[in-house]
């Protein structure tokens, strides 16, 4: 076949994506590495065609989902959004976390480094994803989030989300990759004073 170089880092948001044991298919075509998994497809341009920005690989196959009541999802990103990073080149601190415990509940957390805001969602229902675990969503998708959540007039909503990215309505983004600040350590455990 056709030789093509492409980078080790789109490989690996690939391979993260592709979950499970299953065969994986390669195939060069139109100067582009067709990858193929389960139903699943991604193409993976050339190697100069990339830079260090975080990747938008498309992937077809279903993600895990949230089923939450819409209005008040959408509030609650906009109190928290505000305290995320301004500058674009801090790619984990320029997003939301969504972060799931293992007691069911969803907590959105953002931070600059000098503020927090976080907020507790109880009973979150959930499909598929795994306790604890973690995905960090930039506020570019946060913003188009809340738009695709606005336009919507159903009042629950289903978001399609997992370590890879997110999907609602007309919006498909991948996760930012990285590890979020430990912001839970920021809270004692216990009080002595109320």
């Amino acid at each position: 076949g056709t030789p093509i170089a492409v980078s080790a880092k789109a490989l690996k948001s690939v391979l993260r994506a592709f979950k499970g044991k299953g065969d994986i298919s390669l195939e060069v075509d139109s100067g582009m590495l067709r990858i193929r998994y389960e139903g699943a497809y991604v193409a993976v341009p050339k190697h100069h065609e990339f830079d260090d920005r975080p990747l938008g690989l498309r992937v077809s196959r279903p993600l895990d989902s949230i089923t939450v009541e819409r209005e008040p999802f959408i509030e609650a990103l906009k109190r928290v959004r505000v305290a995320a990073s301004a500058d674009p080149t801090r790619f984990q601190m320029h997003s939301v976390l969504f972060d799931f415990d293992e007691h069911g509940a969803l907590s959105l957390v953002a931070t600059d480094g000098k503020r927090l805001a976080a907020e507790r969602i109880p009973n979150v229902e959930r499909d598929g994803i795994p306790v604890p675990s973690q995905t960090i969503v930039g506020l570019k998708t946060i913003a188009l989030l809340v738009h695709e959540l606005t336009i919507s007039k159903d009042k629950y909503a289903k978001i399609m989300i997992d370590l890879n990215g997110i999907s609602f309505g007309d919006l498909e983004a991948q996760a930012i990759e990285g590890r979020y600040p430990q912001w839970d350590h920021c809270f004692p455990d216990r009080f002595e004073r109320t």
